[in-house]
């Protein structure tokens, strides 16, 4: 998942101040996973900046990363810290097969389950049945977002083409 997140560089001084992200170490988290958009730029006097950071990291765990930013003709470099906790999905369904029995050609058979989002983040999800190549599997709903530690209900609906 992607996150974004807005950081204010405020101009305090009595002069416009050059900025620039200290590039981290190549090849490391901070490098790999967060960018920053500016990463230089010129702030006038009295005025604010907006830095947009992304994080996007496909390492589950805990991270605790330091940005040094160089302001020009500064003495003292500024720190921005980030820590937090990437984590990934976490889901149940409260069943293991759905058996629809005998179906008549043509007929309408619907089965229902639940699934069971068991993490703090909210859980995106898109389902399917593999191996319908006729389309005559419907899941109601087939895509969407469960919220940490909620649930949805799915039909599964059947309409058998097959003689």
């Amino acid at each position: 998942a992607v996150h974004q997140y807005e950081v204010e560089l405020v101009n305090r001084g009595e002069v416009a101040a050059e900025f620039r992200l200290v590039p981290p170490e190549p090849g490391s988290r901070a490098a790999v996973d967060f960018s920053f958009e500016p990463s230089a730029g010129v702030i006038p006097v009295g005025e604010i900046q907006t830095v947009i950071v992304t994080l996007c990291s496909d390492t589950l765990g805990e991270f605790d990363e330091s940005f040094e930013w160089e302001i020009m003709d500064g003495e003292i470099p500024t720190t921005l810290d980030f820590k937090g906790k990437v984590v990934g999905p976490a889901f149940t369904v409260d069943a293991q097969s759905l058996d629809f029995g005998v179906v008549g050609y043509g007929f309408r058979y619907t089965k229902d389950f639940t699934v069971h989002n068991g993490c703090e983040i909210p859980m995106r999800f898109s389902l399917r049945v593999p191996g319908d190549a006729k389309g005559e599997f419907t899941c109601l709903p087939s895509a969407g977002t469960i919220l940490p530690f909620g649930k949805q209900k799915v039909e599964l609906e059947l309409i058998s083409e097959t003689e």
